[in-house]
């Protein structure tokens, strides 16, 4: 069966638990229940029980000290106290469960302990195969209506899931964003945990250690993980039934479906926005590419911001869309490159697309490529917003890193004028300045490129230099010689520190 979890219990509105002391101890486990006013009943107690009392044992304060030690020792999950007789719950009580570390639940006057009992029971009952596939049953007919309507279907199966099996759930997208969930936000701490198993193409369904809880896959098998969406449930896969398995797969399924229902939805608006991109870079007349606009389903009036991402294999368009799933936006994919139109300012698509560093255990040797525009603040303003976009995307295609993102600050920087350069003329005028360089230090490890690239950012100052390199001035100069001998560039002048500059901000600098 599932564990039932003590903050489970407490996420049941109908039983209006409120809990007074032990809240770091929420994790712990019910696996039964009992109703007691015996003042030591530690004889009937074999431990993880919920004890619910109704406090007739308590006839001074004193009493309250030997029945915590009783059930501590008898190794409870937690106390239920009705304050049906006393009207609350008394201070001595409250002392001695937050001293021995137990947890303490007051139970309204109004909530009878057999309505908990009940509640409780029903929870830890091991389901029937039957009823499983009744179960799963509703789950399909909720999805298939909430396609229908264009409604939350995975919030309504998550409800169920919580409803029949106190089971907290969150959908996340392999971005971390969260799709869907039953329970308050996931920790960042436990978010990264499960990304990071996730995207590094371990096995799944796994339990995160030390976490009581597990990660499962809702993508098939043989297709990458980068875009497909992972589930999080708050119950340890080695403690499954066969059952369980089963429900576990149901769900994944329909986390699929519901994300393909999603990719659909999305197919006519990316057509829209590839005509857009289209006319856009044709310089289409701005009355034309206001009307083309309206077909995205955004504003002409409204300030956008255009985003280009590359990636091998086709997988730019649907990390893009993952990326801005909360921001108003079109995509399209064009040439190769995957374009989004988004109605947002140029620091919250930043935000937005910050989170693609999460993908990087995924990318193995593929990097991915993010330019974002400044605001295009009319349709007339489109095609230089989509050039932005363009030149800022060819200049993460020349960083080292596995996630590159560059936005309109770095436009105005040398770096713009190199992505604007053919790849090929690039790699030519590089290789042409450093080629030799680069190979004599992979022969001799001579550190003649680190020199060089030391000495241009002190502003050729030999003493900086050779300090930041722990080098004597004198082995410096050599190596300044050896460097303008093998590039036939005096570096005494401008123009050939300019040269080099430029061909080492195509080199990526060693990690």
């Amino acid at each position: 069966m599932f564990p039932l979890r003590l903050r489970a219990l407490l996420d049941l509105a109908d039983l209006k638990l409120e809990l007074l002391s032990g809240e770091s101890e929420l994790d712990r486990t019910i696996v039964a229940v009992m109703t007691t006013d015996l003042p030591n009943p530690s004889r009937y107690l074999s431990g993880g029980e919920l004890v619910l009392t109704g406090m007739v044992w308590r006839r001074t304060p004193a009493d309250s000290v030997p029945f915590v030690k009783a059930l501590v020792a008898a190794g409870v999950c937690a106390l239920a106290a009705g304050d049906g007789i006393s009207g609350n719950i008394p201070d001595d009580l409250r002392a001695a469960c937050a001293e021995h570390g137990l947890p303490l639940l007051r139970v309204p006057a109004d909530i009878a302990f057999t309505t908990v009992t009940e509640q409780v029971v029903r929870r830890l009952s091991p389901i029937r195969a039957d009823n499983v596939t009744d179960f799963l049953g509703r789950h399909r007919h909720l999805v298939s209506a909430s396609a229908a309507a264009g409604g939350d279907g995975l919030g309504a199966v998550l409800d169920l899931i919580k409803q029949q099996l106190s089971m907290r759930c969150w959908i996340i997208s392999p971005t971390g964003l969260e799709i869907a969930a039953n329970s308050a936000a996931l920790s960042e701490q436990i978010k990264t945990q499960a990304l990071r198993h996730y995207l590094s193409g371990q096995q799944v369904p796994y339990p995160l250690a030390g976490q009581g809880m597990s990660v499962l896959g809702a993508g098939e098998p043989h297709q990458p993980r980068l875009v497909h969406w992972l589930i999080i449930c708050d119950s340890d896969v080695t403690q499954w039934a066969p059952q369980h398995h089963q429900l576990a797969r149901e769900l994944a399924a329909l986390v699929e479906a519901e994300r393909r229902r999603l990719e659909g939805a999305r197919e006519s608006k990316r057509a829209a926005a590839r005509d857009l991109i289209r006319m856009a870079a044709a310089d289409t007349d701005p009355t034309e590419l206001a009307y083309q606009l309206k077909f995205t389903g955004l504003a002409a009036d409204t300030a956008l911001v255009i985003v280009a991402a590359q990636l091998e294999g086709g997988l730019a368009l649907p990390i893009l869309e993952d990326l801005l799933y909360r921001l108003p936006s079109a995509t399209a994919v064009l040439e190769k490159t995957a374009f989004a139109i988004v109605a947002a300012s140029p620091e919250q698509v930043r935000d937005a697309v910050a989170a693609a560093t999460a993908l990087a255990p995924a990318l193995g040797g593929n990097p991915l490529r993010i330019g974002v525009s400044g605001t295009a603040t009319g349709a007339a303003s489109l095609r230089g917003a989509l050039d932005e976009a363009r030149h800022a995307c060819a200049m993460a295609a020349m960083s080292g890193d596995r996630v590159a993102i560059v936005g309109e600050e770095e436009l105005t920087s040398h770096v713009m004028l190199l992505a604007a350069v053919p790849d090929g003329v690039r790699r030519a005028f590089r290789d042409r300045l450093l080629g030799p360089l680069l190979e004599y230090d992979r022969l001799h490890r001579a550190d003649l490129v680190p020199t060089l690239r030391a000495f241009l950012a002190s502003s050729g100052s030999w003493t900086k230099c050779a300090e930041e390199l722990h080098i004597h001035v004198n082995t410096l100069r050599y190596r300044i010689q050896r460097i303008e001998q093998m590039t036939g560039r005096d570096l005494a002048r401008l123009d050939a520190r300019v040269d080099l500059f430029l061909a080492l901000s195509l080199t990526s600098p060693p990690l």
